[in-house]
């Protein structure tokens, strides 16, 4: 007997393992942007700003965290929204919600909290998104961050 028999003979699927990739990205993306959130450390959110904007204003520090905080929850809702699906829904709606809306969902949420700061902050001299990707290619994840 194959281990594949073996493993299907006590009622185990490879289906099961769907969810792992997804759940790794969901769950290091939180990693990545949360342990910024720790005292004495500089936000992700805060840091790519400065990298595109220069120092920040006070108020404009405080809201790149509040931003990070926000990605935080987003990328966990990501995580827990996909474990449930995963155990409660059928497999189809799973797979939906991990292939077909997560990159809208993302893009849903950057979008939206651009749309947030500009109508909140209109004052501020904002980048354009277009800006902000450009930076994105060479801003430098390895440099240390303030308290690291």
């Amino acid at each position: 007997m194959t281990v594949n028999a073996e493993w299907r003979s006590v009622g185990a699927s490879p289906a099961l393992f769907y969810p792992i990739p997804y759940l790794a990205v969901y769950l290091f993306l939180l990693f990545l942007f949360g342990r910024t959130l720790k005292p004495g450390r500089e936000p992700l959110v805060t840091r790519i700003a400065t990298h595109v904007q220069g120092e920040l204003p006070a108020y404009m520090v405080d809201y790149t965290r509040r931003v990070t905080w926000a990605w935080c929850v987003f990328f966990a809702g990501m995580a827990v929204t996909s474990m449930l699906l995963f155990v409660l829904a059928p497999l189809p709606i799973w797979s939906v919600f991990n292939n077909l809306l997560n990159l809208p969902l993302v893009m849903a949420m950057y979008l939206g909290e651009n749309a947030w700061r500009l109508w909140r902050y209109p004052d501020f001299p904002h980048a354009s998104i277009a800006t902000v990707f450009r930076a994105f290619r060479n801003f430098d994840f390895n440099r240390p961050a303030a308290g690291r």
